[in-house]
């Protein structure tokens, strides 16, 4: 994708960019290239952005190589940043990368076009992890996302089980048409489907990522669940039924796992899914107008 040429910017460059441009803008520098990669692996998990760049395990966690390019890009084609190499000793050094005034402009330019809820939440994540070394980002993405192989496996089991308990409730609760249960059992069914495919991934990183959406999509439903059991919003007789999930977040972090899967082969188009051997008939209906209902998969 590319963004609209810009008088002042040039030549058109990759949309993504804006993500390296934000985090620059925002700190003005960057101190290492390990520090840059994991900063833009957070920001574009965190904030759910979903057309920003590919990662994959390498030696220090979660490396993009169309990011180190566009760096390189931003840096020798357009002056927009600053690339310095510091020297430790022979042969170990790191990289600076600094913002110059040019890429401040063209950032400026570029920022009314973006979405400013999406930008709210990459500066959320700055927030937090702007002011994090390299070595203290590199500790929490491998805890985060990159577990040993047995607390994988534990923490896969804990949201497994928390989805089995979240569907069993709504099954044998309420009204098979209540919009809510509707929701609530789609949300699972798509986790559940995802978690099945996973399994025959091998990049880590991949399953990192939709290990931690999942993880906390379930405890968004626990929470929406609670909340209609506790205040009795549901129903057996779906006519008089009053729940409705209305939870911008839980959806936009649905839509993020939707096309992290798709982008990735783990799950293609809902459209194109062959269901036969892994979901029900009945059940793949009502996933389909669900996501139809609340309109999952388009941009935020």
């Amino acid at each position: 994708m590319q963004i609209t040429t810009h008088e002042g910017i040039g030549d058109k460059i990759p949309e993504r960019c804006w993500i390296p441009l934000l985090v620059l803008y925002r700190l003005g520098k960057v101190v290492t290239a390990i520090k840059l990669q994991k900063l833009i692996f957070l920001i574009q998990d965190k904030a759910r952005i979903k057309q920003g760049y590919d990662f994959f395990k390498y030696h220090y966690g979660p490396y993009s190589a169309e990011l180190e390019l566009d760096t390189f890009l931003l840096s020798e084609a357009y002056n927009f940043i600053s690339i310095e190499y510091k020297r430790i000793s022979h042969p170990t050094g790191y990289y600076i990368y600094t913002i110059m005034p040019e890429g401040n402009a063209a950032f400026e330019t570029i920022l009314p076009s973006l979405n400013p809820e999406l930008v709210r939440r990459a500066d959320r994540c700055l927030e937090k992890f702007g002011s994090w070394d390299h070595y203290k980002l590199v500790e929490y993405v491998y805890e985060e996302y990159l577990p040993k192989k047995h607390a994988y496996e534990e923490r896969f089991t804990h949201v497994k089980n928390d989805l089995e308990s979240i569907s069993s409730f709504w099954q044998k609760t309420y009204s098979p048409d209540c919009p809510a249960s509707i929701d609530v059992l789609s949300v699972v069914e798509y986790i559940e489907l995802a978690f099945k495919q996973m399994e025959m991934q091998e990049d880590e990183v991949t399953k990192g990522v939709i290990l931690s959406a999942a993880a906390e999509l379930s405890s968004k439903l626990i929470d929406v669940t609670s909340t209609c059991a506790e205040e009795e919003m549901c129903v057996y007789d779906a006519d008089k039924c009053k729940a409705s999930i209305d939870e911008p977040r839980l959806f936009e972090l649905f839509d993020f796992l939707i096309s992290y899967c798709e982008s990735k082969g783990v799950l293609s188009k809902l459209e194109e899914l062959d269901f036969a051997d892994i979901i029900l008939e009945e059940d793949f209906r009502r996933l389909k107008k669900s996501l139809s209902d609340l309109d999952v998969g388009s941009t935020y």
